[in-house]
């Protein structure tokens, strides 16, 4: 079993102990300043035009575990997204084979699951649950930093820096604002 999908298991098996309840405010904070140094790190990273791909890697996978238990947290308050987020996790060793283009347009913009309402149990895309957006894109925007670290040491474009910092600003603010709602009593 590979190591998303554990994850997915362990937190899926954490989480149902207490649905409907908010998230432990400590657990939530400690799981937020996890993701936040990760992905400030990785800026910095970009800033200095210093890409550590060994150590990025491994700060990406700690974020996406971080994200996977804000976004299990989520579902208990607001479960009916919960065949999509889970269709998004299992499929993550997948998408961190994609080029950046296909993880944007299909995971993170989420066109993979057009068509799909009755599969994942939502319209995805209906403004009613625009605000899944934060909890599942705390997960795609790492994944996404991730590729075009591997895009920029490959062709040294700084255009592909640019875009480091500002998916990864985008999915920190996302975080925060996923943490928000667990966290209120």
């Amino acid at each position: 079993m590979n190591k998303y999908l554990m994850s997915v298991s362990a937190v899926a098996l954490v989480c149902s102990a207490n649905f409907a309840s908010a998230a432990d405010p400590a657990t939530a904070a400690a799981h937020l300043k996890a993701y936040t140094a990760a992905g400030e790190s990785i800026v910095a990273m970009a800033n200095t035009k210093k890409i550590d791909i060994e150590a990025l890697d491994k700060k990406v996978d700690g974020m996406v575990v971080d994200s996977m238990w804000i976004a299990e947290e989520y579902l208990k308050l607001k479960p009916e997204a919960a065949k999509w987020f889970h269709a998004v996790f299992e499929n993550i060793p997948n998408i961190k084979k994609l080029p950046f283009e296909e993880i944007e347009k299909n995971w993170h913009d989420g066109h993979h699951f057009d068509g799909k309402e009755k599969e994942i149990g939502i319209d995805h895309q209906a403004e009613k649950n625009e605000h899944f957006r934060d909890p599942l894109d705390s997960v795609t925007h790492p994944l996404m930093v991730q590729k075009l670290a591997h895009d920029y040491v490959a062709k040294k474009d700084e255009e592909i820096l640019k875009k480091m910092k500002e998916e990864m600003t985008e999915g920190l603010d996302q975080v925060k604002k996923a943490v928000a709602v667990i966290s209120k009593k």
